[in-house]
């Protein structure tokens, strides 16, 4: 079982001219995600600005919503 500490930290990447926040999913929960196969590495959600300030303020908010998936 894994938890919030054990969690890897997110990314704030510039993907199709919107900011998304990435976060590498536990290997361990990885075969949950995709298309069941285990080969899915990463978790995104978008930000919905171009504004790098913006999506900074925003990564908090949608790593949270990440981790929850992930429990």
């Amino acid at each position: 079982m894994i938890g919030l500490k054990d969690y890897p930290k997110p990314n704030l990447r510039f993907i199709r001219n919107v900011w998304v926040v990435e976060v590498s999913i536990p290997t361990s929960i990885r075969h949950l995600f995709g298309n069941g196969s285990g080969t899915t590495n990463n978790k995104r959600k978008a930000t919905g600005t171009i504004d790098k300030a913006i999506a900074e303020r925003r990564v908090t908010e949608l790593t949270h919503k990440i981790y929850k998936e992930f429990d």
